[in-house]
């Protein structure tokens, strides 16, 4: 469909020669005019052309681009409409690459990224002033030209203050963006201002130094956990090549709270000049030392991790039934870890506290599964089953669970006895004798005499045995005939 076009002439005069690329909104193909003028068209995707919405979005990137003049910034020279009614820009054609390709090509000199850098808030500054907010500032839509200056590109998202033309941003009332660039509060679908595009330079500067961005998931929604909840790392943390002057700017502008970014690209770009002079940063110096942190530990939006306490202390019994047996239970985890809770972006609308609120009942939730989940584990790692019921138990099994161990019995000889439930083997003397077993082992022919059973006995109160009993069954075991069930 997008190669199709190759070849046809829009509105009489402009025949596409060569397809440029595409994204999820439109394609860019190289046009030349019938007067001989080569430019860029950018055509919106017919699927997109039929939601009004994302077809105002697309056409918001000329009001916003000729809102404010700049050589940064990428020039629209016209909007139309193809015949078969899809919207079309044209803009200035442009000679170079974005800065991902280059990004990607090889590592980006500290001096090259800080030029990049200034240059880009050099428009941002400009827009700014205008009242338009970028809101996807990244590697993919900065330009390289030739000579090494950048370019702003793809304003069709910009975010307007006045009124006209913006009603179709407030009817979706959903995140637009790159989940990688954006501050938590652009995440979380809040009102944004200058500094969610603060927020995505700094993202921009962290990639040119280290090669990645500040989070990356696996999936969308872990990474929206981590951008909207997480404060972002320091930039010495992953770069310990960096200098200090770059982790200062880079750290202020991933600030978690917009209220400790960088108050404006003005701002920004004079501790990014003093940089390139080989300066220290004026304002991210400053702030350091009057003891504000960009990210101190308190802004984290995750709740703290949860210790689980510790499990019992291993008795004699369950000693000697590991030993017997070679079963050594797994320690339980020291901690749990809240790997990602998400509401999805779109369902988080700026100023709704209903959907937050049922989003940290969620987060609770969890936390409180998680936790009855590992106390489990950590009572059946000791061998403590804690869900059988003695009610439940019948016949010789409901009266050795109540037998309670005197001074006068002997102990145990047996390790395997102990446990109750392992088969005695065929030929072995049996157990019986021993009042600790719970129940004796199935007994097989043998030579020698029998001897006389040991009394048994008298029967006590459910106390201590029967939490020896609990404490020496390994997980699996009493499930047969006449033997408490495990729910």
């Amino acid at each position: 469909m997008l190669e199709g076009r190759v070849g046809t002439t829009l509105r009489g005069k402009w025949t596409l020669e060569r397809l440029l690329g595409s994204g999820g909104m439109a394609a860019v193909y190289v046009a030349r005019h019938k007067i001989g003028r080569r430019d860029a068209i950018k055509i919106l995707h017919p699927d997109i052309a039929d939601n009004k919405e994302l077809a105002a979005r697309f056409e918001q990137e000329a009001h916003a681009v000729n809102r404010f003049r700049h050589p940064g910034a990428v020039s629209i020279l016209d909007i139309d409409v193809a015949d078969d009614g899809a919207p079309f820009l044209v803009m200035e054609l442009l000679e170079g690459e974005s800065l991902e390709t280059r990004r990607l090509r090889g590592p980006i000199d500290p001096e090259t990224a800080l030029r990049l850098a200034d240059e880009l808030l050099d428009v941002l500054a400009a827009a700014h002033a205008c009242d338009i907010i970028h809101r996807d500032i990244k590697p993919d839509n900065l330009f390289v030209l030739p000579d090494g200056r950048v370019k702003v590109l793809d304003f069709g998202i910009a975010r307007m203050r006045e009124a006209q033309p913006r009603t179709f941003l407030t009817a979706l009332g959903t995140t637009i963006g790159t989940l990688s660039y954006m501050p938590p509060e652009q995440v979380a679908g809040d009102p944004i201002d200058a500094r969610a595009d603060l927020f995505a330079v700094g993202c921009t500067m962290f990639e040119m130094a280290s090669g990645r961005t500040p989070h990356e998931g696996a999936t969308e929604i872990e990474l929206m956990v981590k951008m909207g909840m997480i404060p972002a790392p320091p930039l010495a943390s992953v770069c310990p090549g960096a200098s200090p002057g770059l982790c200062l700017v880079v750290d202020r502008a991933l600030a978690f709270a917009k209220e400790r970014r960088y108050p404006d690209a003005a701002t920004m770009q004079a501790d990014v000049r003093a940089l390139r002079a080989g300066s220290a940063p004026p304002y991210a110096s400053a702030r350091m030392a009057a003891g504000d942190a960009p990210n101190p530990p308190e802004t984290s939006a995750l709740p703290a991790p949860i210790v689980p306490p510790a499990g019992p202390a291993p008795t004699q019994y369950d000693t000697a039934y590991r030993a017997a047996t070679g079963v050594i239970p797994a320690p339980p985890p020291s901690a749990i870890e809240v790997a990602a809770v998400a509401v999805p972006a779109v369902s988080i609308r700026g100023g709704d506290r209903r959907d937050r609120a049922v989003a940290v009942i969620a987060v609770a939730a969890t936390l409180m599964l998680c936790l009855a989940v590992i106390t489990w584990r950590a009572l059946r790692s000791c061998g403590v089953d804690p869900v059988v019921d003695t009610g439940q138990l019948s016949g010789a099994a409901a009266a050795s669970a109540s037998i309670t161990p005197t001074a006068d019995d002997p102990p145990p000889t047996d390790p395997v006895a102990v446990a109750g439930n392992t088969p005695q083997p065929q030929g072995k003397p049996s157990n019986q004798g021993n009042p600790g077993s719970v129940a004796p082992a199935p007994q097989g022919p043998t030579n020698r005499p029998p001897t006389a059973p040991a009394p048994q006995p008298q029967a006590a109160p459910p106390s201590a045995g029967q939490s020896i009993l609990q404490a020496i069954s390994p997980p699996g075991h009493g499930k047969g005939k006449g033997h408490g069930k495990h729910h």
